[in-house]
């Protein structure tokens, strides 16, 4: 039945920032990082405290000061994070690269800045549809990004899902046997 299925077109698209803010929503954080975010945040808060107790006398005031405190924490916090995923874009070597990727009835090619990549379909462990991007995850760490902004039509986006789909099936079945 897979081999029915007619070769999709090769897609061609340049990797810009709604890209890699999508792709940072679906691959998991570092294990640990919530954890120490929550530590570094139980920290402040104690120090904050502490501050607020030895400076001001009155509970209204103390508090007051704490509220205080607690909203600029957040404020540098977020601006912080807007830098760090500025830079993180900024360095990511894909930024701004034209991706192309070819299906081919055995494997997928993935070329970007001069590097070619050849997956084999039964390298990919699953598809992550979301309403703006296809993902082709490899591993955990790992993924192939097909933005649907880069198919023709919608016609085209179901076509090419549906090719991978009966490919990553047909591998997975092959393995078992």
């Amino acid at each position: 039945m897979a081999e029915a299925l007619e070769l999709p077109a090769p897609l061609e698209f340049r990797f810009n920032r709604d890209d890699f803010a999508a792709l940072s929503r679906i691959t998991p954080a570092i294990p640990g990082t919530k954890l120490l975010g929550w530590v570094v945040t139980a920290v402040n808060a104690g120090g904050i405290a502490y501050v607020a107790e030895t400076i001001v006398d009155t509970s209204i005031g103390s508090g007051l000061l704490m509220v205080l405190a607690a909203l600029g924490f957040w404020a540098i916090g977020r601006a912080l994070g807007a830098r760090a995923v500025d830079w993180a874009f900024k360095a990511n070597p894909m930024t701004g690269k034209n991706i192309v990727v070819e299906f081919l009835p055995d494997k997928l090619v993935d070329r970007a800045g001069g590097l070619r990549v050849e997956i084999d379909w039964g390298e990919i462990a699953r598809l992550v549809e979301t309403r703006t991007h296809l993902f082709l995850r490899l591993s955990p760490q790992m993924v192939v990004i097909l933005p649907r902004r880069a198919f023709a039509s919608p016609e085209d986006y179901r076509a090419t899902h549906d090719f991978i789909a009966a490919r990553v099936a047909a591998a997975a079945l092959s393995a078992k046997t």
